[in-house]
């Protein structure tokens, strides 16, 4: 590596700091933006945030006078939940930020905010962001901020990795918008041939979930982790979250598995057409996200943070019924039932109860048909974006080492 790479810590090129407090009863409903970490982990993803709540332009002022607000050239990190996601403060951006959930790194030296951005990524400072977070909620303090170390090699040099990294993450982000643009594809697709499925218009049958399965939804299977076999290991393959999560179809071939007795598996085996829902907001912030089990020919279980329900195959295709739960309609109505403690979650009675249009099974199953095949153009993407994925990290890793 080059000898002028410096070994510095964020403390050495920031001043770090917090914002003033702004409390519950000061949140307002317009005004000028107000954001927790959750909206800086979206905008860091992203670059732009769907926001709910604000303060009022004359506190917004008055902060601004006495302790400063977000300026162009700093970077705002994420301190709580998902720590570390870095957002550069942009020309025109105005917005406050909430004490102690997101922190304000403005630069006392010459640093290529880009640069910093993607060393923010990195496993060596993701390490640094963790350690000592804590177990249950993670934080990411102003004091462990000031310690954490980077290697940093002259403005220029920082320049011209960033710009490199930049190019390699604007494609990585054109393959996930190409997703993004099948999904709104199927979601107006759906509304198109079949209407608003809670208003509707169109005059189709409508049923409870409840009263179209086969048997009532069922939490699944609840083990301790070290009761997991590796994901070669023997048993059966257990649905988790990860895998609602990662494509169109659930795909158990990665699943860790369980040594499950019969009886087990007869009551948490998965069937053909089975639907799986996640209960909480905060497993990957997707209440009532669900996904369609396919398999054929292995056998399968699913884990107790997962809801199933078996939709009767004569009444209802199932991957029209989970496009039509995705549907903007159905999941405000799914969250309109869910409940709100320390986390907002989602039960078996209240999925049952939520009615759904059945139209004829012939227009079903043709919508069925086109969305396997929009489903096939989404996987090709994945697998393109996985390549992508492989690609950035061998270039972000040679960067960090000087190596290119």
């Amino acid at each position: 590596m080059d000898g002028q790479w410096k070994e510095v810590c964020f403390g050495d090129i920031f001043d770090i700091s917090s914002s003033k407090r702004v409390l519950q009863k000061q949140w307002k409903t317009s005004g000028v933006p107000f954001y927790r970490a959750r909206e800086i982990v979206k905008l860091a993803a992203n670059g732009h945030v769907e926001n709910d709540l604000f303060i009022s332009n004359e506190l917004y002022d008055e902060f601004g006078a006495k302790y400063g607000v977000p300026e162009p050239g700093d970077l705002m990190v994420s301190a709580v939940g998902t720590l570390g996601a870095c957002y550069a403060v942009k020309e025109g951006d105005k917005f406050y930020f909430k004490d102690a959930s997101v922190l304000r790194f403005r630069p006392t030296k010459a640093v290529d905010t880009r640069f910093i951005q993607h060393i923010f990524k990195t496993d060596h400072v993701q390490r640094q962001i963790h350690a000592g977070s804590g177990s249950t909620v993670g934080t990411y303090t102003i004091s462990r901020a000031k310690e954490t170390r980077i290697l940093l090699p002259p403005l220029e040099e920082q320049k011209r990795i960033a710009k490199i990294l930049d190019a390699a993450d604007a494609l990585l982000a054109k393959r996930r918008e190409s997703l993004a643009q099948l999904d709104a594809l199927m979601q107006s697709t759906f509304l198109g041939l079949f209407g608003d499925p809670v208003k509707n218009e169109k005059g189709w049958d409508k049923v409870d979930i409840g009263n179209i399965a086969r048997a009532k939804p069922n939490n699944g299977v609840f083990r301790k982790n070290d009761e997991y076999t590796e994901r070669d290991g023997f048993g059966v393959p257990v649905v988790w979250l990860e895998e609602l999560f990662k494509g169109s179809k659930i795909d158990v071939t990665n699943a860790r598995r369980l040594p499950l007795e019969s009886k087990e598996v007869a009551k948490y085996g998965l069937n053909y057409g089975d639907i799986l829902f996640c209960r909480s907001s905060l497993k990957l912030d997707g209440i009532a996200y669900n996904n369609v089990y396919l398999g054929e020919d292995k056998a399968a279980a699913f884990e107790c943070h997962l809801i199933r329900v078996s939709p009767d195959l004569n009444e209802c295709d199932p991957i029209f019924l989970s496009a039509q739960l995705r549907t903007p309609p159905l999941r405000a109505c799914l969250k309109s039932v869910s409940k709100t403690s320390t986390m907002t979650t989602i039960d078996q009675k209240a999925i049952s109860g939520i009615s759904v249009i059945v139209p004829p099974m012939e227009i079903q199953s043709k919508f069925a048909r086109f969305s396997a095949s929009v489903d096939l153009q989404k996987e090709k993407i994945r697998i393109a974006i996985g390549e992508l994925d492989s690609l950035f990290l061998s270039l972000q890793q040679k960067a960090f080492s000087g190596g290119i």
